[in-house]
């Protein structure tokens, strides 16, 4: 069989979330299609509809009630289903926790990633958010947010991991871009960039999204929705900043604002850089570091599987002649 430019880019999209146990819906085959430069092409849903029964025809995809996998990857929408109400509790937690970070000073942006964003978290999983605060408050920002959270006895730590709000991903609103932290084979990170769902946007949110257009190149239908949705409603978070939440938050940025923030972020470093540089350098069994601090960035993923993630996916799609 010979495949067309459309059959290629869906085979290896559906490789991708085989990879992460997750049968696809036709419109999610449409929104993560990935493209290579030698197949971009513009597509729209009854293309993929046209190529996926095509596919299904061909024996190399299988569909269930809706649900397309790749054929012989045992893939379950019942697990998908199950997953996805495991989920619903841990965003309800993920949303209480951004309405309390909605009143902390420094916080512009709060989004809900990996497989809780995604809607298939295992029953024992953390949530992991991710975190942009004002420039230069990296360190006070980061105290603030884990001091609150784990107060209200929201945070993971430990052995404390089920339902918790997992904090390792931080940057300032002047480090928006996050091509820098990709590798050169990265395809997690732009699969990750594209399903981050925003739980709450001081007005940053659609600067974040143009900063990271650069994912489009292998995701072109992302853009479109993002311009879609942004033409449909002002704020897409699902937490909307109150009144009180706002002047709360200027206030205290007031207060600690000039010289007298900068010292107080400086103390907030010295406090908390030596219990977390021990982990600078971090390597896993692949070689990558998973650990980044800067003035701008902080990220403390100590399993980051991305490498692992993209050797499996190129092993993969080697075997079905896609690479």
């Amino acid at each position: 069989m010979t495949l067309t430019a459309v059959e290629k880019s869906l085979l290896r999209t559906l490789v991708w979330f085989d990879l992460l146990h997750y049968p696809l819906t036709e419109t999610e085959c449409w929104y993560y299609l990935y493209q290579a430069p030698a197949d971009l092409v513009e597509v729209n849903l009854i293309q993929i509809e046209s190529a996926l029964k095509s596919l299904l025809k061909a024996g190399r995809v299988e569909s269930l009630d809706g649900f397309w996998q790749l054929a012989g990857s045992h893939l379950s929408r019942t697990a998908r289903f199950e997953r996805a109400r495991w989920a619903i509790a841990k965003r309800q937690r993920a949303v209480k926790g951004a309405k309390l970070m909605s009143y902390l000073p420094w916080v512009r942006f709060v989004g809900l990633v990996n497989t809780v964003a995604l809607e298939v978290p295992s029953q024992a999983s953390d949530i992991d958010l991710f975190i942009i605060l004002q420039p230069g408050r990296l360190w006070l920002g980061r105290l603030v947010v884990v001091l609150a959270a784990h107060l209200r006895g929201w945070r993971q730590y430990g052995r404390q991991v089920r339902d918790r709000l997992c904090l390792s991903f931080f940057v300032t609103a002047d480090q928006l871009k996050l091509q820098s932290l990709a590798y050169s084979d990265d395809p997690y990170l732009k699969f990750w960039i594209a399903s981050v769902v925003p739980l709450l946007d001081v007005g940053i949110y659609r600067q974040w999204q143009r900063e990271n257009e650069w994912i489009t190149e292998s995701l072109p239908n992302i853009k479109s929705v993002w311009q879609r949705s942004n033409d449909l409603t002002p704020n897409l978070a699902l937490v909307e900043q109150t009144a009180l939440a706002n002047h709360s938050q200027r206030l205290v940025e007031k207060l600690f604002g000039g010289s007298f923030g900068d010292w107080c972020e400086r103390w907030a470093e010295n406090l908390q850089r030596p219990r977390l540089e021990r982990y600078l350098g971090t390597k896993l069994n692949d070689g990558s570091g998973a650990v980044v601090i800067t003035k701008q960035v902080m990220k403390l993923h100590l399993n980051d599987r991305r490498l692992k993630f993209a050797s499996d996916w190129r092993q993969k799609l080697a075997e079905l002649q896609l690479s």
